[in-house]
């Protein structure tokens, strides 16, 4: 969770929350820890996946929701 934290802090430098910061955070987080995360920003949506174990994490940060998880190729 921590590295997706610093992950989410440094991309928002972009200053808008849309498609080319959610690639760009799923591309870091593939090279970190493998591939197959799926990354979701938004301000009103709801939810359900399937995911690897310890691979999820759902927080609200600046008026955004973040949904990140990894699945298995």
């Amino acid at each position: 969770m921590d590295t997706i934290a610093e992950y989410v802090t440094q991309n928002l430098k972009m200053k808008s929350v849309d498609g080319p910061f959610c690639k760009l955070l799923r591309e870091n987080l593939d090279r970190k820890f493998g591939p197959a995360w799926h990354v979701f920003v938004g301000k009103n949506f709801g939810s359900y996946c399937i995911h690897d174990n310890n691979c999820f994490t759902n927080f609200k940060y600046k008026g955004y929701t973040y949904l990140i998880y990894k699945t298995t190729v």
